[in-house]
């Protein structure tokens, strides 16, 4: 089911400066964030490069317990970035928001704790900037099947070249 707002998500643009060089962007600013900003300074930043409209990455998660925020940012292409909240206890569990990332509108997602996160690319190809306040720990790793019926996302194009481990993740 299509949320209205998940609690702790939060989606920021940011200005970009261009001149006759190029352009110059933020993707992630503290101050953005108020007292929230501290517990999100990066401790890893990932960069996940891809290629093929329709290929679809998702939904993973870490365990709540680990507390991972994940800031994501679109770099170049574009895409339909879904995230699911997966807190039992949230009044949003197992409801989704859908958003449009690009190169374009300059947008950062932050994702909270105990959401899985996902995406489609829209375009041919796209690069998307991860950071996190915590590293990575595999033993931790959640999912959730992209088509569970019960989430009923609305995928904006047929998914594709889509992962073993990502077709392997269990229905809620």
């Amino acid at each position: 089911m299509l949320a209205e707002s998940i609690s702790g998500l939060h989606l920021v643009t940011h200005d970009v400066y261009r001149d006759h060089r190029g352009s110059f962007r933020r993707t992630w600013d503290a101050a953005d964030y108020g007292v929230l900003g501290e517990e999100l300074r990066p401790a890893q930043i990932s960069v996940s490069h891809n290629s093929g409209s329709g290929t679809l990455r998702g939904m993973h998660y870490l365990d709540i317990s680990v507390g991972e925020f994940k800031n994501v940012t679109c770099v170049k292409g574009q895409v339909q970035d879904v995230v699911v909240d997966m807190r039992q206890d949230s009044p949003t569990f197992s409801q989704y928001m859908s958003f449009d990332l690009s190169e374009l509108n300059n947008a950062t997602l932050t994702i909270p704790p105990g959401c899985a996160h996902g995406f489609q690319l829209l375009s041919e190809e796209a690069t998307l900037i991860y950071a996190m306040p915590v590293s990575y720990e595999s033993n931790m790793e959640r999912g959730v099947r992209f088509d569970d019926p019960k989430l009923a996302i609305d995928w904006l194009l047929a998914p594709e070249n889509i992962s073993q481990k990502d077709l392997n993740w269990p229905l809620l």
